[in-house]
């Protein structure tokens, strides 16, 4: 199979795909196609595809002229039939030779030789490596992929990346489809180098430069094993001068992020000397320029505005399991958690960072909309000083997180990532909905009461056998001598000594009974209580109207309906004496309550001290294990839940009101269901397990209630009631006429919507977390919002890397901390220019000339402009900017857009700050027009 790919690079026949057709991946592609290769360009953009198709290009370093060369005659590529997967499929709509075709379909990758997937990864303010969309283009190489193909990732990311991401995908890949074709004659799909080929070759494109192409700028090669060196060496040797062979793919990766922490640590140097020369008093350009005069050991940088973490409030929380933990969390107190379980602690950006072993996330794929439990690979912790977000829904959740925060909002084409301050009014965000968090039907869970009991309270407890002790008489005597006799007549047994029978002669638990007390008060509970319908239920009314407190040293439990709720009280006292727990009762004349009391101090000690369920109102959850439990169960604890803790509101009949000077009579048939608890956790846990169950609560403004409108949720929640309440809502079902729109959030495929009402922002200084989560990248947060997880990026890329090996990169870290404060740095010196000049910056018109990240480009992404107009308005300026490259800038909450007259506007400027020296502005006319300026690169 190598030969034959060879043979096809060398005399040009070979197809190769070009993913991600950005100003990476166009150029790459003009520069196969005029060396005379057939190529597809494929990305996910189809404006950008229809754009190439048309010959018109959207790339600076590819004018539409050069483009016109090798554009492909037609509209695309039709979307390949059943020729099947490799060299002989659907050769009809192979481009022609010397050709470039765009196209947003992956399956044209079946009768390509090679992909070079140059999709972005993109860098954020908190330096994380996020991979997403080079996972999504691996998966669609992978469903693709066959034997003889090429794959070659060029995305800047970590070492290790493509063997530790990439490899297993292909790998998949290639076994899929040896088990579709079976006289495949591969047996080992791992077989790497032999049946595909896989190699990592770092991209070098500077946009807007002339004097180095894709062309003339050496390209590093590393393969995953020496073939896959070979044949990916020989094709960039067809088109690119100078090859250079490196012995591995992390290698490879390596030198791409030398690369460019090597820029990053000189820019944060010289970034450091020009405050320090500002703070002395000395021309900083003066300095830079001298000591670029020496012919050795110098390289020139030059300072500027920067070099072009955002997580969630500590108390904010997250649906989790760990291990027989199962159950919702606040961030701080999981990452606490894991951090005193995790043998390693690791430093990182001004907090630290733990691994933790076997945790998982309730989460959304955000390709699919599927909802499941993800892997969690790494918890942050760090100080956060800077602008934080309230996120608030029509139906009133609510989530705190940074301004950047990676949110994840419902659109037509499916869920979509946008930064928290850039959310807006309507905006959908997807909920928890559905069976995803379940646990699988079959045998009902057990609590081995008689196991669980410590040594000090078996003394306490005595054991009845159904059939009696009779059977056990020899293996007593020695354990409790004339005693046995008296245990044997009256079938009770000390837990402490039937605990030291050997295992044959203890009986099934299941059939044992537990005592306590003595003579006819005594007291009888289940040596193992099976967790079926009724215990849930009964567990329900505890959570709502139930408190354990102390009594002679011992717990002891009571249940308080109003007396009216005769039906509940009659259920409570049928559940437990099934149990075999005797309830007595007290009726209060002036409440107008019943207390049931239960006699005997085991199930109250099961409940507190094992099921951790708490003791009052305000400290009320549901077990783990219920949490865990299927989804009958979770019913019936609800049902309980709600027949204590929940309201009907219904209203109907001939309604008046006046409107316009008019009156109107209209037949009115509405009504809700509420469900309200003092304690904080159970709301939260209340909120995802109704949502779990297919409900769709909206919630009460300043209050911890939750409220339902559906019409569906209604007719279910009827069946939950008894008596006067479920009469009410049966009188609703029956006699309502028309469903009227609200505020609650609604289903959309396999999660819920809510709709964002309003974003406040507000500075604060706290600690914030983040979650890393395997695969998906989201996890459900507080009230069931799901969000895209925070990712710790490119020279911090390796500085992340390294972090998970228990080394600190500190000259990387430093110099992106440097890096990071220069636009507030540049900002301030705007700032003391006005001043100086009589002005203060709130209402001065402010222009930044250049809002690309380097000259002569139209690419903003990272550039330290977008901070400088965000700190300049928050700072109350009047901010507009000029770009003969970018027309539109659209950052967290604003959108602005360009001046068209440069000279207009640096007349209306009270001052002009120059941020990107494109190489087409006047600066002679600049300086001329312009009143103050603050020139952070020097070119004036």
């Amino acid at each position: 199979m190598k030969d034959q790919l060879l043979n096809r690079i060398h005399d040009h026949t070979a197809t190769i795909a070009i993913i991600g057709l950005g100003y990476v991946g166009l150029p790459l592609a003009v520069a196969f196609a005029e060396k005379g290769f057939p190529v597809v360009g494929i990305d996910v953009d189809p404006r950008k595809v229809d754009a190439l198709n048309r010959g018109e290009s959207y790339v600076q370093d590819v004018p539409s002229a050069r483009l016109a060369g090798v554009r492909g005659q037609g509209a695309g590529i039709s979307r390949p039939g059943s020729g099947g997967r490799g060299r002989e499929a659907d050769s009809e709509n192979r481009p022609p030779r010397g050709t470039l075709i765009a196209t947003t379909d992956y399956s044209v990758l079946d009768w390509c030789d090679a992909a070079i997937i140059c999709v972005p990864t993109p860098l954020n303010k908190t330096r994380d490596p996020d991979v997403r969309f080079l996972i999504a283009a691996g998966e669609s190489v992978a469903q693709h992929i066959h034997p003889g193909m090429l794959v070659v990732l060029e995305s800047t990311t970590y070492p290790g990346t493509t063997e530790e991401l990439l490899l297993p995908m292909l790998e998949k890949g290639i076994a899929d489809w040896s088990g579709q074709n079976p006289k495949s004659e591969i047996r080992n799909p791992k077989s790497v180098g032999q049946d595909f080929f896989l190699a990592f070759s770092p991209e070098r494109i500077d946009p807007g430069r002339a004097d180095y192409t894709v062309e003339n700028t050496p390209k590093v090669v590393g393969g995953v094993t020496p073939a896959c060196q070979e044949v990916a060496v020989a094709l960039y040797g067809e088109t690119i001068e100078r090859v250079v062979p490196v012995s591995s793919t992390q290698a490879a990766e390596m030198v791409k992020l030398l690369e460019n922490t090597f820029r990053a640590v000189n820019i944060a140097l010289v970034n450091e000397t020009a405050i320090m020369c500002d703070k002395l008093g000395i021309d900083v350009w003066e300095v830079i320029e001298a000591a670029a005069t020496k012919p050795y050991g110098f390289m020139k940088f030059t300072p500027g505005p920067g070099v072009g973490g955002h997580c969630l409030d500590g108390q904010e929380t997250i649906r989790y399991r760990w291990g027989p933990e199962n159950g919702v969390i606040t961030l701080e107190t999981l990452y606490q958690r894991a951090r005193a379980r995790s043998p390693r602690i690791f430093d990182h950006l001004g907090g630290s960072f733990v691994a933790p072993t076997g945790l998982e996330v309730l989460s959304v794929d955000p390709a699919t909309g599927e909802q499941a439990w993800e892997r969690v690979t790494y918890l942050f912790e760090r100080e956060y000083t800077g602008t934080v977000v309230d996120v608030v829904t029509a139906d009133n959740r609510r989530l705190t997180v940074t301004d950047r925060h990676p949110m994840l909002v419902h659109t037509a084409e499916g869920l979509a990532v946008r930064e928290a301050v850039a959310l807006g009014a309507g905006d959908l965000l997807p909920l928890v909905h559905g069976p995803a968090a379940a646990s699988a039907e079959g045998e009902l869970p057990r609590i081995r009461v008689i196991d669980l009991l410590p040594a000090d309270l078996a003394r306490h407890v005595r054991v009845r056998h159904p059939q009696g002790w009779e059977h056990a008489r020899a293996a007593l005597q020695p354990l409790i001598g004339e005693k046995t006799r008296d245990a044997i007549r009256h079938n009770s047994l000390s837990l402490s000594v039937w605990r030291q029978l050997p295992d044959e002669l203890r009986g099934d638990p299941h059939d044992l009974i537990l005592l306590t007390g003595r003579g006819p008060s005594h007291s009888a509970f289940p040596a193992e209580v099976v967790v079926d319908e009724g215990f849930a239920r009964l567990l329900g009314y505890y959570l709502a109207e139930g408190c354990i407190s102390e009594w002679d040293g011992r717990p002891r439990l009571r249940f308080t309906f109003n007396r009216a709720k005769a039906d509940y009280l009659a259920d409570v006292r049928t559940l437990s004496g099934r149990l075999g727990v005797r309830i007595s009762e007290y009726n209060d004349p002036v409440w107008q309550t019943t207390t049931l009391k239960a006699a005997g101090w085991l199930l109250p000690w099961l409940l507190r001290d094992v099921l951790k369920t708490g003791v009052d109102s305000h400290t009320m959850r549901v077990p783990d294990q219920l949490m865990a439990a299927p989804a009958p169960l979770r019913g019936e604890l609800l049902k309980g839940l709600f027949r204590g803790d929940g309201d009907v509101y219904v209203r109907g009949g001939a309604r008046l009101y006046h409107k316009d000077g008019r009156d109107y009579v209209h037949q009115d048939n509405a009504g809700q269901v509420g469900y309200f608890t003092s304690s904080p956790e159970l709301f939260e846990q209340m909120t995802f397990l109704l949502q779990e169950l297919g409900f769709t609560p909206a919630r009460k403004a300043r209050k911890p209630q939750l409220r339902f409108y559906a019409s569906s949720d209604l007719e279910r929640l009827e069946g939950w009631f008894l008596g006067e309440k479920a009469a009410r809502l049966a009188h609703l079902r029956t006699e309502k006429r028309r469903c009227v729109s609200s505020r609650r959030p609604r289903a959309e495929a396999s999660y819920a919507l809510a709709q964002v009402k309003q974003v406040i922002a507000r500075e604060d200084q706290t600690r914030v977390y983040s979650v890393e989560v395997a695969g998906t990248h989201t996890f459900a947060a507080t009230s069931g919002i799901y969000v895209h997880n925070c990712i710790p990026l490119d020279p911090h890329y390796l500085s992340w890397k390294l972090k998970t090996l228990n080394y600190n990169a500190r000259f990387i870290q430093l110099a992106g901390e440097i890096n990071t404060e220069m636009p507030k740095y540049w900002v301030d010196k705007v700032q003391a220019a006005l001043n100086e000049a009589g002005k203060p910056v709130k209402g001065s018109v402010v222009l930044v000339l250049g809002v690309a990240y380097k000259k002569d480009i139209d690419d903003v992404r990272e550039s330290p402009a977008l901070d400088v107009i965000e700190l300049l308005r928050q700072r109350g300026a009047d901010v507009r900017y000029h770009d003969p490259y970018v027309p539109v800038v659209a950052h967290n909450s604003y959108e602005l857009r360009g001046e068209p007259d440069l000279d207009a506007a640096l007349a209306a400027a009270d001052c002009v700050v120059v941020v990107t020296d494109h190489a087409s502005y006047d600066w002679g006319a600049i300086r001329r027009l312009a009143r103050l300026i603050v020139d952070t690169r020097h070119a004036i």
